[in-house]
């Protein structure tokens, strides 16, 4: 009996202080205070002030030096952890400036916890110390000047992490513009929804009163963002439908945009620098598609002047230069030759930036006809027989004689270009991206020629003779013809007429064709030569005028100018031989000819990678 009197004495002091009625009851009372006041006096109105009263008590029930995770503290920030703008909450906060914050920034605030019984205290070893476990869903909302960072900070700080270039303007002046686009509604209202287990633990500063002295949050499950599904700042009313699912930025409607330029990067074509969303994200004087294809139609001027060869290069075989003439045409002129053209180039322009250089490749056609009027005679002559001797046979084109060549030219282009825009500072100070450019572009192209002659031409057939200087008696062959000689026998239609009117050259060649010969007199053949074809390597130059009429469409209106030289004919080349052949084409002909043209043209480009890009979201 006096061993349990004594354990009695000894275990009573612990045994009242774990089961102190009066302690009980005040941290009971405390926790129910804490439930009844723990809204902060916050009205459903989010524009109306807080409970002055309920405000006042909330902040009664804590020790001076009481902290509290802060579970509304929602900041929308950049996290360097997972290199992502996302949101943050803030915590362990001193209890005055958590209910300061609180009371300043939450609206309808709304609290549904565990009742009483679920309050499940544990008590330190001295009785001073109470902490219990509350589990509580809060839904509040909050403005959004208070759910987002400085801008500037942010706008500082992301553009070292992206990397981002400016080039219009200075990075001042753009955080002046990225602070615009954050905040152009201060007052849109985020609403988000939270489950956690409050830790709360109570100090008995004396017997009689308890104080909160630390309040810990810890979730039970990621906070839920009510009205922004995708977590990327920006309210799921403020985004476009397609954006919703896609975790974005401020500037491009919740679509990703790395440069904050206003363009989402799927449209833009500058995507670590910050440009113009009316030049898809580049900056002003930046062209920003790589690919196009230009059509066009125009008017051209074209020549192809012939120069005629010499008589050793035609076809005949022994020719006798001296008794020979080149003779002249007279070539079609610029105005007789006007023509439609009409073709087309794909176009790359080279790198990621600027983009002011590229190449193309094209093809275009034109059609004309050129008139070539003999000027003075040609004349070939050269070593024939007649089956029984040797003599000088003389071809002659007479003046006035006409062909007429039909053209058709294509031409495969490949060019190098040059482009810059007009007017790039006045349009940078009104920010607006320039509409005008100027292209330059110069190659070298490969041109195929199609040629039809139709021909009105009148012919003389002739021979000059040599009588044997020593015999007298025969005809030879000197390979000297001496035009002075007295033993000469000319057969030619002025010879003839000149000793005699009557009867003439035409009687005179008559009778002796009739005895075999082969002489004609101003024989006149028309008709139609067969095709013909040329190649050549010219070279090509244009100045083009670019006005952008949308994003996707250019109009292109400017100067070409192409020059084909030298272009040379086939060999062996012999207009008529005998008066039954058929005429060959001077085209056919061993002649040098440039062809060289220049007109205007106008057409439509269509911007390939921008028509792409305008669906890639």
């Amino acid at each position: 009996m006096k061993y349990i009197i004594v354990l009695l004495i000894l275990v009573f002091p612990f045994l009242a202080m774990g089961q102190n009625p009066n302690k009980d009851s005040l941290a009971q009372s405390l926790i129910n205070d804490l439930k009844d006041s723990w809204n902060l006096g916050i009205n459903d109105d989010i524009n109306q002030p807080v409970n002055i009263r309920v405000f006042n008590k909330f902040k009664s029930l804590f020790d001076s030096t009481a902290t509290i995770d802060d579970e509304f503290n929602v900041l929308f920030k950049f996290n360097p952890d997972s290199n992502k703008s996302t949101y943050q909450v803030d915590s362990n906060k001193p209890f005055d400036i958590y209910a300061h914050d609180i009371a300043l920034q939450v609206g309808r605030l709304t609290i549904e916890s565990d009742n009483a019984k679920t309050i499940i205290p544990s008590i330190s070893s001295s009785g001073k110390e109470y902490v219990y476990k509350i589990s509580r869903k809060i839904t509040a909302y909050k403005l959004r000047k208070f759910v987002l960072e400085d801008a500037s900070i942010y706008f500082n700080r992301e553009i070292k992490i992206r990397k981002i270039e400016f080039t219009d303007h200075s990075v001042d002046e753009e955080a002046i513009i990225m602070n615009n686009k954050l905040y152009n509604n201060p007052d849109s209202v985020y609403q988000f929804q939270s489950n956690v287990t409050l830790t709360i633990t109570l100090r008995f500063l004396n017997d009689s009163m308890p104080k909160i002295s630390r309040i810990q949050a810890a979730p039970v499950s990621p906070i839920n963002y009510i009205n922004d599904k995708d977590r990327d700042g920006i309210l799921d009313g403020e985004e476009d439908s397609l954006s919703k699912s896609i975790s974005g930025d401020f500037t491009a409607n919740g679509y990703p945009d790395h440069d904050f330029d206003g363009t989402p990067d799927g449209k833009d074509g500058c995507k670590d620098i910050f440009g113009s969303l009316k030049n898809r994200g580049c900056p002003a004087e930046f062209f920003n598609n790589n690919f196009s294809i230009f059509g066009f139609t125009g008017v051209l001027f074209n020549t192809c002047n012939i120069k005629l060869p010499e008589p050793d290069q035609f076809g005949y075989s022994n020719v006798d230069i001296l008794q020979s003439q080149t003779g002249s045409f007279k070539n079609p002129k610029f105005s007789s030759t006007i023509s439609t053209t009409f073709g087309g180039d794909f176009s790359y322009y080279f790198g990621k930036r600027a983009k002011h250089f590229g190449i193309s490749l094209g093809m275009n056609y034109t059609g004309f006809n050129g008139e070539y009027v003999v000027e003075n005679p040609v004349i070939n002559t050269y070593k024939s027989n007649d089956g029984d001797y040797d003599y000088r046979r003389r071809v002659t084109m007479r003046d006035s004689s006409v062909e007429t060549l039909n053209y058709h030219v294509l031409n495969f282009p490949l060019m190098f270009k040059y482009r810059t825009k007009f007017g790039i500072e006045k349009n940078k100070r009104k920010n607006r991206t320039p509409k005008w450019s100027m292209e330059i572009s110069a190659g070298p192209s490969f041109v195929y020629f199609n040629n039809a002659s139709s021909y009105n031409m009148n012919m003389d057939f002739e021979g000059l003779y040599q009588v044997d200087t020593l015999s007298k008696d025969k005809i030879t062959w000197y390979d000297y013809f001496d035009n002075g000689s007295t033993w000469n026998v000319l057969l030619t239609t002025n010879d003839i007429n000149n000793q005699s009117e009557i009867p003439g050259v035409g009687p005179v060649f008559s009778s002796l064709d009739s005895s075999g010969y082969d002489f004609k007199s101003n024989k006149n053949y028309s008709g139609k030569d067969k095709n013909a074809t040329r190649y050549s390597i010219a070279l090509n130059l244009n100045l083009d005028l670019n006005y952008s009429v949308n994003d996707f469409m250019n109009l292109k209106f400017g100067l070409g100018m192409m020059v084909a030289p030298a272009l040379a004919g086939a060999s062996h080349y012999t207009p008529m031989d005998k008066t039954t052949d058929e005429y060959n084409s001077l085209y056919r002909s061993k002649i040098k000819s440039t062809y060289f043209s220049y007109g205007i043209h106008i057409g439509i480009v269509i911007v390939l990678d921008k028509l792409d890009k305008k669906l890639d979201l």
